[in-house]
């Protein structure tokens, strides 16, 4: 599972609410798309 896993993830019966897994880019592309900028990108390190 990746980085955005959202809370439903694991549900699997049909009484189970629906959950999706959208990738970064994916993410990125909808608030772009809603007039969001990405002013800061860089990686965190832990040493």
């Amino acid at each position: 599972m990746g980085p955005l896993l959202y809370h439903f993830a694991d549900a699997y019966g049909p009484d189970d609410d629906m959950s999706i897994e959208l990738s970064l880019e994916d993410v990125k592309r909808v608030a772009y798309h809603y007039g969001f900028v990405m002013e800061v990108r860089g990686l965190c390190t832990i040493n």
